[in-house]
């Protein structure tokens, strides 16, 4: 390896080190890997707006390569922002830097999640920077064990309880050989490695695995219990970038749907909180997103409704709190044939006063 090549090393670690320093280098890393998430889905909207996002955070912080990241999805995501007139300088000039390195020089610094697992949405898993194909019912069990790991936690979660799940009905020996058969299977489709059996439990080796749900709830738990507004306001945000769409959207099995419930009711909780504390800190264009991405996620939110006519009403647009006032009377009554609450009536009336 030349001296240049090996100061280069040296100068990427240390400016990601930089970045991390400050509270974005997660996020940086994070929207990237959405942006190929989405590419690979074939949502191109998503992915463009993420990889946006993620080449003018890069460009800010005069990065020089993205080399934590998989060479191949380097390539692939600059050349779509060529494509699509994003960042095109600033992606030019990091697509040549890796064509200026034969392979054998470019010492890629890769990640320890190597199987990156997306469950917030559409379900997909990427391995080493590249989407694993399913096709056909004999790889839907394995699917549905590592679904069930990840719904329940991830962690030391008993066989017993895994197959009273997916085999409610077998018994004894034939529940045994079916646990058997699918851990394997599930083994040979994302690693040996991936997935452990220690006392009849079974864990995912978190050091080789990343799941968008777990960081989804680290960050939801951080902001909980943060006493500064803006760095909870980050991790909000940051957590909204993972959410996209409820936890195993298209499953319908009992264990699913509870799992779903309390990751969407814990979202909302959390906007509204947060949204709350950023209006009384008068930090009203942040709360109002929040506000507004809380009812975008359920319409009958009456306290995002009510938080959105409180920040109206001290900033006097009545033409804005009336919409919204009509809004949240038109979604109640059309899903629960009720009108709004005693307290969001007061608001309305007095904002009508002032």
């Amino acid at each position: 390896m030349t001296k240049k090549h090996t100061d280069d090393t040296d100068t990427i670690k240390l400016q990601f080190k930089k970045e991390l320093s400050v509270g974005t280098g997660s996020f940086l890393v994070n929207t990237f890997l959405k942006a190929d998430h989405a590419l690979s889905a074939g949502d191109e909207k998503v992915a463009l707006q993420a990889l946006r996002q993620a080449l003018m955070l890069a460009k800010n912080h005069s990065l020089q390569f993205l080399e934590w990241l998989h060479p191949n999805m380097v390539e692939r995501l600059l050349k779509k922002a060529l494509e699509s007139n994003i960042e095109t300088g600033f992606a030019s000039r990091l697509l040549t830097r890796y064509h200026e390195h034969s392979a054998s020089d470019i010492i890629t610094i890769e990640p320890e999640d190597t199987l990156r697992v997306y469950t917030l949405g559409k379900f997909s898993v990427i391995k080493k920077g590249s989407p694993i194909k399913f096709s056909g019912k004999a790889q839907q069990r394995p699917l549905d064990l590592l679904k069930i790991i990840i719904s329940y936690g991830g962690k030391g979660i008993s066989k017993d309880r895994i197959s009273e799940a997916l085999w409610p009905d077998a018994e004894g020996d034939q529940a045994h050989r079916s646990f058997a058969t699918t851990l394997h299977r599930l083994r040979k489709l994302i690693g040996k490695d991936m997935v452990s059996l220690s006392d009849s439990k079974l864990s995912l080796n978190w050091k080789n695995v990343w799941v968008d749900l777990n960081e989804f709830e680290k960050l939801l738990s951080r902001a909980a219990v943060g006493n500064d507004i803006d760095i909870t306001y980050r991790d909000v945000k940051n957590a909204l970038s993972l959410y996209n769409g409820n936890f195993l959207d298209e499953e319908e099995h009992a264990w699913v749907i509870s799992r779903r419930e309390q990751l969407r009711n814990k979202l909302l909780g959390t906007l509204n909180h947060c949204g709350n504390e950023l209006r009384k800190a008068n930090k009203l264009d942040k709360a109002e997103t929040l506000y507004k991405r809380e009812l975008e996620i359920d319409e009958l939110s009456e306290e995002a409704y009510q938080g959105l006519l409180l920040i109206y009403k001290s900033q006097n647009k009545k033409a804005e709190a009336i919409s919204i006032y009509l809004q949240c009377r038109k979604a109640l009554m059309s899903a629960m044939q009720v009108s709004p609450s005693s307290k969001t009536e007061s608001i309305y009336l007095s904002l009508q006063k002032d």
